[in-house]
C-alpha cells in the first residue's frame, strides 16, 4: 500500500512553495492537501512529507477540520484510528477542483 515514489516526488515538487514557506496561509495548505488527494488516497505520513509539516500538525491543524467539514473522506470511515487510514478529496471538492482547473485553462 502507498504511493509509488515517483508519484510522491511529483506531489512534493508541486507543493514546493508550501514546503519552503515558514507559515503558509491555511487556504493554501488546505488547497495543497485537496490537490494532492484528488483521485487517490494518501496516508498521514505521505501528506506530512508532501507538505513538509509534522504529522501532528497536519492531523490536528488541517485534516481533522477538513474531515469534519466533509472536504476530505477517510478510507476507513468507521475506524478513524485504523493503522492504514488514508485521506482523499471528497467528491464535492474533486468537482470544485476540476471546475477551477477548467476555468484556468479557459483563461489561457
Amino acid at each position: 500500500m502507498g504511493l509509488r515514489s515517483e508519484h510522491l516526488e511529483q506531489l512534493i515538487e508541486a507543493a514546493h512553495p508550501i514546503r519552503t514557506s515558514g507559515k503558509a496561509p491555511r487556504a493554501e495548505i488546505e488547497g495543497a492537501i485537496l490537490a494532492s488527494c484528488q483521485g487517490r488516497y494518501l496516508t498521514l505520513r505521505e501528506l506530512s512529507r508532501i507538505l513538509g509539516r509534522s504529522e501532528n500538525t497536519v492531523r490536528q491543524n488541517y485534516l481533522s477540520g477538513m474531515t469534519q467539514g466533509g472536504r476530505v473522506s477517510l478510507r476507513y470511515p468507521h475506524a478513524p484510528n485504523h493503522p492504514h487510514q488514508a485521506y482523499t478529496a471528497s467528491p464535492t471538492e474533486e468537482r470544485l477542483l476540476q471546475e477551477s482547473l477548467s476555468a484556468e485553462e479557459g483563461d489561457r
